[in-house]
């Protein structure tokens, strides 16, 4: 392998890592960031899962991973219509949760390919939190 390409690469592997890390929010931004009305926080959970597990504080908008790039393609009275909400402009603040964090971080990556500039998600999502706000947390089996 050439020089200029393992130093593509390498650039290429850094920028993703560094790039991405300031993405992800804390348990600690996710709780500060519920008080701000201007946040646009979305659940990517399956409904059984928001039953059999709980909510998050606030009742984000639930739109399931499967219908997530769907969704956000609807225009903006159709979004309302479904999702009884505004959708989001393109520059409008997300932040998409989960259980484990995996179709968070799915969610942020499909959202921004749509061209939204300020996405980001929780890393440690509902199994975090529940802990750290000291819930009972109930596992799917």
């Amino acid at each position: 392998m050439n020089s200029f390409l393992k130093f593509t690469i390498l650039l290429s592997i850094s920028c993703l890592l560094a790039c991405s890390a300031s993405e992800i929010l804390s348990y600690q931004e996710v709780k500060e960031g519920f008080k701000n009305p201007k946040n646009n926080f979305f659940d990517v959970r399956e409904k059984i899962e928001l039953v059999e597990t709980g909510k998050y504080p606030n009742d984000p908008t639930n739109v399931q991973m499967v219908n997530l790039e769907a969704a956000f393609d609807l225009s903006p009275e159709e979004f309302q219509q479904t999702y009884n909400r505004a959708k989001p402009d393109i520059n409008d603040p997300i932040i998409f949760l989960c259980k484990k964090g995996i179709r968070a971080k799915l969610a942020y990556e499909q959202i921004t390919a749509k061209g939204y500039t300020d996405v980001k998600y929780y890393k440690g999502s509902w199994n975090e939190w529940c802990v750290l706000e000291g819930l009972t947390c109930y596992e799917n089996p």
